[in-house]
């Protein structure tokens, strides 16, 4: 999380709840507010609470010391965001062992 400035922002996405294996580092977490007290789908009614909160983005190595980086940020508003697009910039850089940009490097945005 190397240069990335803002400690709280808002995404127009929908939070996805996440199971994380055993060693994940938690790296961002948030919260949204649920629509509905159930949900219909296919399969059955789904309970959902009125507020949840989860880890968004996360980091993690494996035993064999290969890098993952996860994210479940990815409405199209959030790769406005400069500091979402340096988060995502840093944990390519970091996976592949090269330097993080430093804090005056221009991060694009669309």
């Amino acid at each position: 999380m190397t240069n990335v400035n803002k400690s709280k922002s808002t995404s127009e996405g929908t939070p996805y709840l996440t199971r994380l294996e055993d060693g994940c580092i938690p790296l961002v977490t948030g919260n949204g507010q649920g629509r509905s007290p159930l949900l219909e789908r296919p399969f059955g009614t789904i309970p959902v609470n009125e507020s949840e909160n989860d880890t968004v983005a996360w980091a993690w190595e494996n035993e064999w010391g290969d890098k993952v980086f996860g994210t479940s940020f990815g409405h199209p508003a959030d790769f406005a965001e400069e500091d979402h697009n340096r988060m995502l910039l840093n944990r390519v850089h970091w996976a592949v062992n090269k330097p993080l940009p430093g804090p005056d490097a221009k991060i694009t945005t669309w």
